[in-house]
């Protein structure tokens, strides 16, 4: 029992109580309240620390609670410590909207949040997990070192079930690994290019130069051949012979 809904007090302690073993079955317990007891509560909880009937679970499934008592106030407000304890929820969404999103892609380590409400998922004792999905709609999925995966809410219902774990690295993550491989295929592009572009200059020169050629040699030739600067498929012995038909020699040069 509570007054603020931060300080709890033990009223009744159950140990190896088996009332509700059986499916339908139904309990009373009263509780004392003599003493430091005897006063005004406002919160009531029922915290479990072991595991139910199965052996292998840790909730109690209940269709109904109730609770007799006399009602002495009523509350008009939350109170300051209630007011500061949601002020306190707010700042923390807000830190994990604006720092943890983003870092929440495949590859990030996580452990249960403030909101987790998923019993065991992450192992018992609870323990961490990666990421193996993108953050789609505020769900990421998650795979558990103890084993098992499910998708958890980062965002959705305004539910925050995660956060980063002790062993998480930004370093690690995948989103910069992209960024390594695009610099060296950048670095070959350039070079490509350049190459290409050397061989183009190359080229041009050569066309060039036996461009510039070409109104010599029909000048000199009888049967008036013509070297055009697009077809230059003839080699170099070619050339010669055709020059020594003329009798004229002359030199190519590069």
């Amino acid at each position: 029992m509570s007054k603020d809904g931060i300080t709890w007090v033990t009223l009744y302690k159950h140990e190896g109580d088996t009332s509700l073993n059986e499916p339908g079955s139904t309990a009373s317990w009263p509780i004392d309240l003599h003493g430091e007891n005897h006063q005004e509560w406002r919160h009531v909880r029922l915290h479990q620390t072991g595991k139910n009937a199965s052996g292998q679970t840790h909730y109690v499934s209940l269709s109904g609670f109730e609770i007799y008592g006399t009602v002495t106030g009523v509350c008009d407000d939350i109170g300051k410590a209630a007011r500061e304890a949601e002020a306190n929820l707010r700042r923390q969404r807000r830190v994990l909207r604006t720092h943890v999103l983003k870092q929440m892609m495949p590859g990030a380590r996580v452990v249960r949040g403030m909101d987790w409400k998923w019993r065991d998922q992450d192992g018992n004792p609870p323990g961490e997990g990666t990421v193996t999905g993108e953050l789609h709609n505020g769900w990421v999925d998650v795979t558990w070192d103890a084993g098992g995966s499910n998708s958890y809410r980062m965002g959705a219902e305004g539910k925050f079930d995660l956060a980063l774990g002790p062993s998480h690295d930004p370093d690690k993550l995948r989103f910069a690994k992209p960024e390594v491989v695009s610099t060296p295929t950048t670095s070959r592009n350039k070079n490509s290019f350049l190459s290409g572009t050397s061989d183009k200059v190359k080229v041009g020169v050569l066309t060039s130069r036996k461009s510039s050629s070409t109104p010599s040699l029909s000048d000199v030739m009888d049967s008036k051949v013509s070297v055009a600067s697009t077809e230059q498929a003839s080699s170099a012995e070619n050339l010669s012979s055709s020059i020594k038909t003329v009798s004229t020699s002359f030199e190519l040069y590069e």
